[in-house]
């Protein structure tokens, strides 16, 4: 079920660089891929190393052995037996980690690129939309150092890289879709609320997701609107886009319209009303 490719990363005052130095297996975690991991290690043990594992989890065709469904035939069951294998085969990633002694001293991300609606919000379409079913995903982080704790904010995939640079101590002038997520992990406070975006290009929808709860959907094609608070209403069943007037509507919207007219700049900004 695992995965890609190995890079080996060395940092300098002028600049940061990664190389392919190993691939893995994509269908499994074999022990060849962790005699590679070993191998390069010991090849370069004064060099940081980083390692990306890419498990299918939950993702379509819902496919499995006759002995690996353990919760039922239904598609439901099937997802949840991809998922149970998933965890599973992360612990086993883990375990591997600590006897290879680099736990303690390692950053681990766990996280997914989408989620599926499965019999709600369209059913299996819904991972080409942009309903809380499909942007909503699992993002765990281990940092050195760090206790457990959670974020109350909301984030984004393109916070990683810059959080990643942060706890890595990489500076430089290029300007960032994303922001850190390292001092509220650190603190346990949020600093500020934000908006964040979620582009589905497949159906052309678009949304906007405030840290006040709100949330904005948009398609395109269809010039379809829709308002959902999916703090309260997480499967976003009761529509609030007739509760707003004109000109509520011109003031919540304006990020977003922003972010679909200069979207590669704009794809974290504060919320309409907040200051």
């Amino acid at each position: 079920m695992l995965s890609t490719v190995i890079n080996t990363v060395t940092f300098s005052d002028q600049e940061s660089h990664c190389h392919q130095e190993s691939a893995l297996s994509y269908l499994g975690a074999k022990d060849g891929d962790w005699e590679k991991i070993k191998e390069t290690i010991e090849k370069s043990a004064d060099r940081p190393i980083f390692v990306y594992f890419h498990l299918i989890g939950g993702h379509d065709p819902f496919e499995l052995p006759e002995d690996e469904l353990i919760f039922g035939k239904e598609v439901k069951d099937i997802y949840d037996a991809l998922l149970f294998k998933a965890d599973r085969e992360f612990g086993n990633i883990l375990e591997r980690i600590k006897e290879l002694g680099l736990y303690e001293d390692s950053i681990i991300i766990f996280s997914s690129d989408h989620g599926v609606g499965l019999d709600k919000q369209r059913g299996l379409a819904s991972y080409s939309r942009t309903y809380n079913a499909n942007l909503q995903i699992p993002f765990l982080i281990k940092l050195p150092g760090v206790s457990t704790s959670e974020v109350s904010n909301i984030y984004s995939l393109i916070d990683v890289r810059p959080s990643l640079e942060e706890l890595l101590g990489i500076k430089h002038d290029e300007i960032l879709h994303g922001i850190s997520f390292v001092s509220e992990l650190k603190s346990k406070q949020r600093y500020k609320d934000r908006c964040i975006f979620g582009i589905a290009t497949f159906q052309e929808f678009f949304s906007m997701q405030c840290s006040t709860g709100v949330k904005i959907i948009y398609q395109r094609d269809y010039e379809f609107v829709d308002i959902f608070n999916s703090f309260n209403d997480p499967w976003e069943l009761t529509s609030l886009v007739n509760e707003y007037n004109e000109e509520n509507f011109e003031i919540l919207a304006r990020p977003f319209v922003k972010f679909m007219a200069y979207g590669k700049d704009t794809y974290a900004l504060t919320p309409a009303g907040i200051r």
